[in-house]
């Protein structure tokens, strides 16, 4: 499927893919059966168990977040934290660090205390408490509400995207209070709980992969997921090396929309595209542009463009979901 959702990948390493050589275990018999046969590259099989699906994720998304240095001070007198805060926001602002609370609140035995975030610093870089008291003083903060103590704290590099990344940070001793609003449609995809991911959808998705390889090695399909038409299917051609599978069925989708721009996807018996699409309609171009469909609740399910509330009979903007 073409989207501009974050793409999918048939995960080889899950449960049910073709495993890897076992791995052998004291005592175990050197000739025994492993668990699952390798598939030969050139078996025309399914794996023995139902594959699955994976959504591809950046680093970003995937890993823990980094943590860096920053500079913090005591409040000696809390009540001037709110006129500090906001001092500070004014002179001395934070902003690649934005995501995060300018104050954070910690337990010290019996006492409650309250720190002030001041500023990002080198990982190397050395303490000076006279030196910080006279910067915060030239730009006119008031420092005789501050202990003279200034401590380094790491703090989120950036603001948490998936919800384990933030109850990660949240389980570090040392955590400042950061930002976090979660993006369901996201999540769903990082826990495997989207619709994507169902029972029926994963059969849907076999048929749809199933046709695409009976179009040969690189074969393809453009699928709209709301309806389940297939719009277009081909592959690669050979003449020019701009004519691959992708290419090919975005120009097929410009044909069942009443456009193209590449000759041979015309012509070629292999490469084909729904002219069910194009429409029929006869009125005026100002008539037809009136008559949209609604697509929100389609976007609100398979993500890309949420501000886009309608789209033309032809089908969605740029292959939208």
């Amino acid at each position: 499927m073409v989207s501009m959702q974050p793409p999918l990948l048939l995960d080889q390493d899950a449960p049910g893919s073709p495993a890897r050589s076992p791995t052998l275990r004291p005592n175990s018999p050197v000739d025994a059966e492993p668990p699952f046969k390798r598939l030969k590259a050139g078996d025309k099989v399914y794996p023995f168990k139902p594959w699955k699906l994976l959504a591809v994720l950046g680093d970003a998304a995937r890993l823990p977040v980094p943590l860096v240095p920053a500079l913090a001070a005591q409040i000696i007198d809390k009540k001037q934290t709110s006129t500090l805060i906001r001092k500070l926001n004014e002179v001395l602002p934070l902003p690649s660090l934005q995501h995060l609370k300018r104050v954070k609140s910690l337990k010290e035995g019996d006492t409650n205390s309250i720190y002030l975030l001041l500023w990002s610093i080198d990982p190397d870089c050395d303490i000076n408490p006279t030196q910080v008291i006279n910067k915060l003083k030239e730009t006119g903060v008031d420092t005789s509400a501050f202990s003279p103590n200034f401590r380094r704290e790491l703090v989120a590099k950036f603001a948490p995207l998936t919800r384990s990344q933030f109850e990660g940070l949240k389980c570090l001793p040392s955590y400042w209070p950061c930002n976090f609003h979660e993006d369901k449609y996201f999540e769903s995809l990082v826990t495997s709980s989207h619709e994507l991911w169902s029972e029926e959808n994963r059969k849907l998705q076999e048929e749809f992969m199933t046709r695409a390889l009976g179009r040969g090695t690189g074969g393809g399909l453009v699928v709209d997921p709301s309806t389940n038409t297939v719009i277009a299917e081909g592959h690669g051609t050979d003449g020019h090396p701009l004519h691959h599978t992708v290419m090919n069925l975005v120009d097929l989708v410009a044909r069942s929309q009443g456009g193209g721009a590449l000759e041979h996807t015309e012509i070629t018996p292999t490469l084909v595209f729904n002219p069910s699409t194009i429409p029929q309609d006869t009125s005026t171009s100002e008539e037809v542009e009136e008559k949209t469909t609604t697509s929100h609740n389609h976007l609100k399910r398979y993500g890309s463009i949420a501000q886009l509330s309608s789209v033309p009979k032809t089908g969605p903007y740029l292959c939208t979901g």
